[in-house]
Parts: structure tokens; sequence; C-alpha cells
């Protein structure tokens, strides 16, 4: 069954301003797997390769409605390959302003976490 997140998200009950995240489970989208675990007070979403992170993020609409209800909710996601961070979304995403002007100011592109991600060693 698909489920949108950016809906889910907004549907949950809340008894205040303050969303606590504790996951660790795995995603697949268009048959790539992703692990999304939660560190600190961070959900992290971690990706098989940069190109799936592409695969994923391809509807443009997507990612920034996921961002403004992480956001909205209090939430910040990680998304990452190995140790590189590519982008953070939601509550303390902080970027720059081409970023901002394409996927709205709850997205924050990391250029030398995709550089790190792309010349990654398996």
């Amino acid at each position: 069954m698909a489920v949108d997140a950016a809906d889910a998200l907004g549907e949950l009950p809340r008894t205040s301003d303050r969303l606590d995240v504790e996951a660790n489970l795995g995603v697949e989208i268009d048959g790539r797997s992703f692990a999304v675990s939660s560190e600190g007070d961070r959900v992290v979403v971690h990706a098989p390769s940069v190109s799936a992170c592409l695969v994923a993020a391809d509807q443009r609409t997507l990612l920034p409605a996921l961002a403004e209800t992480a956001a909205q909710a209090g939430i910040t996601v990680e998304l990452r390959t190995g140790d590189a961070v590519l982008a953070v979304v939601g509550a303390a995403a902080a970027p720059d302003r081409p970023t901002a002007a394409l996927f709205g100011e709850a997205v924050e592109l990391r250029p030398a976490g995709v550089l790190a991600g792309l010349v990654r060693l398996r």
C-alpha cells in the first residue's frame, strides 16, 4: 500500500508543537532500499547511493512538501549515503538562495556531501 509521507505526517495527532520520532525501518522506492533511523533529535535516511536519492527526489513537488511538513512538525531529516550528508530537510535546514528558490526554505543541499557520496567506495 502506497502512503504519502507528507500527508501521513500532517495527519498525526498532536498535543504540542513538538513531535518526537523514534525510527528504525526499511523503505523501498522504485526498487531501491533505504534505511530510516533516528539519531538524537534527527531522522536519518540512509540511501544506497547518490543516484538512488536522485531517483527518489525526481518528483520536484514531493521533496518540498515533505520538507515543509517536517519543518512544521519541528522535525529535521538528514539524507545520507555512507557518512556523507547529502541534504538536510525540515526544521534545521539552512538553504542557500538557489536551493531555496528551487525547493523552498526547508531544503538544504550539501554539495560537499554529494561529492563525497559520489566518490564513496563501496
